[in-house]
């Protein structure tokens, strides 16, 4: 070895991975990325709009409806009381937290962004047993998949008193129209993260934590997870602005775990 040294032969390095772990987000902007999705540290969200306004609506509405003229509609009495009981139902079933979450990720659909995790391994060396965990600012509500439509609570239309021999066409508007849902719900991800066989997955472990492993990852080499995405919503109480996110990797050829950051910029 010593003549090796002297005749200029260096020691090779050690060589270890060097994880980077980034957003990978669905845009809607650019088709060409409609699949794909974009590798970023930064995400960006639009601030929902709350259910409450719904709510002070909806009591609005069944004031109005209270204190309307129905003298000529013979049936006002019975309509006056269906929608009540219906306005009422729909106020209760928005104080359940996974009912109200619904109506409020399906009104909000055009604003909620489709993201899973991409792992970069730039390091020399394989990555074995790879662990990703980060937390959720309270503010960020984060869901698996789309509310079908079936279990959304109906917001009911407000009656409008008609005479005998008006047409039925015509009818309380909503105030809130049809919500057009984007193409994305992604419900097979969940048949995918079952199976036993899966060498890596991405998933929400709950609402506000996020979790990402694998078996193994070459160096050089990406894993990510497209049919993994889950759905994230800044509620309205996000405060405006980028808001750094810090989360941990781990893998066996380290230490110990390693911190992170990615950022989340709210709009």
């Amino acid at each position: 070895m010593s003549e090796l040294l002297k005749k200029g032969k260096a020691r090779s390095r050690i060589k270890s991975p060097v994880l980077e772990v980034l957003w990978n987000y669905l845009s809607v902007e650019n088709s060409a990325d409609i699949e794909s999705g974009v590798d970023s540290c930064e995400i960006t969200l639009k601030r929902a709009t709350d259910n409450t306004e719904v709510v002070e609506r909806i009591k609005q509405e069944i004031t109005l409806v209270n204190e309307a003229d129905g003298s000529i509609d013979p049936k006002w009495d019975d309509k006056k009381e269906s929608f009540r009981k219906r306005a009422e139902g729909f106020i209760e079933e928005l104080s359940d937290e996974q009912k109200g979450n619904d109506f409020l990720v399906n009104r909000n659909v055009n604003n909620v962004c489709p993201v899973t995790l991409t792992v970069d391994n730039d390091g020399t060396a394989s990555a074995s047993d790879i662990r990703v965990e980060m937390e959720l600012p309270e503010w960020i509500l984060g869901v698996e998949n789309l509310p079908k439509e079936r279990d959304v609570p109906t917001r009911p239309n407000m009656p409008i008193p008609t005479a005998p021999k008006a047409t039925d066409a015509i009818r309380g508007a909503s105030i809130f129209g049809g919500i057009s849902r984007m193409n994305l719900d992604l419900d097979h991800a969940a048949l995918l993260r079952a199976n036993v066989n899966r060498i890596s997955a991405c998933y929400l472990k709950n609402e506000h934590t996020v979790y990402f492993w694998a078996d193994r990852l070459l160096h050089k080499h990406v894993i990510t997870n497209r049919n993994d995405r889950f759905y994230l919503l800044a509620l309205s109480n996000a405060p405006v602005g980028t808001h750094k996110i810090t989360g941990k990797v781990f893998c066996t050829e380290q230490d110990d775990w390693h911190d992170f950051e990615l950022s989340i910029n709210v709009v």
